[in-house]
């Protein structure tokens, strides 16, 4: 009997496949490991090697703390990296295990600084907007004008994102999607 967290681990693995929209078999071929195998940790029935994950995050950028834990978003390009310890991990070890021992701090941390840079654009954009709402537009030249529309069409980039990463449909009044987990 394997782990609760060992069957979550299965589960999500299961739940980011079918979030692709990839028939099992599709997948394993794609990862280079039988569908059986891959069915067998879906399951809850076996525990997922290091080496499989690897095989996925290499081919579909699935992020190794959505994998582990449930939180953030399940597809990050280049969301970890772990030649620091690679070369030093056995054929038979675990993802959870490594996960635990080298990829939680490391991505912990990085969480945090995302938060910290996060943070800082949007102050410096709010000081943007303060500013821009100060500047007659028949004073503005050619090139400021252009500045500012791709200001705005970086702004709302960011807003689709964020409602996209939030589950959120209506940002003035926040309704999370009911489609989407909490």
């Amino acid at each position: 009997m394997l782990p609760e967290r060992e069957k979550q681990i299965g589960a999500r693995m299961r739940v980011f496949r079918e979030m692709l929209q990839i028939p099992r078999t599709k997948f394993s071929v794609a990862i280079g490991y039988g569908g059986e195998r891959i069915a067998a940790y879906e399951a809850g029935r076996a525990r997922l090697p290091y080496h499989v994950f690897k095989s996925i995050a290499n081919r579909y950028d699935i992020y190794p703390r959505w994998l582990a834990e449930g939180e953030g978003s399940p597809q990050i390009k280049n969301s970890f990296d772990d030649r620091p310890f690679l070369a030093s991990l056995t054929r038979t070890a675990l993802f959870s295990d490594v996960y635990d021992q080298h990829l939680s701090s490391k991505l912990a941390r990085s969480v945090e600084q995302a938060g910290a840079d996060a943070s800082a654009t949007v102050e410096l954009l709010t000081r943007a907007i303060a500013l821009l709402e100060h500047v007659e537009p028949g004073t503005l030249t050619a090139a400021q004008r252009r500045k500012i529309l791709q200001f705005n069409a970086l702004q709302a980039r960011l807003i689709r994102k964020i409602k996209a990463e939030l589950g959120i449909r209506d940002v003035v009044n926040a309704k999370p999607d009911p489609k989407r987990p909490a």
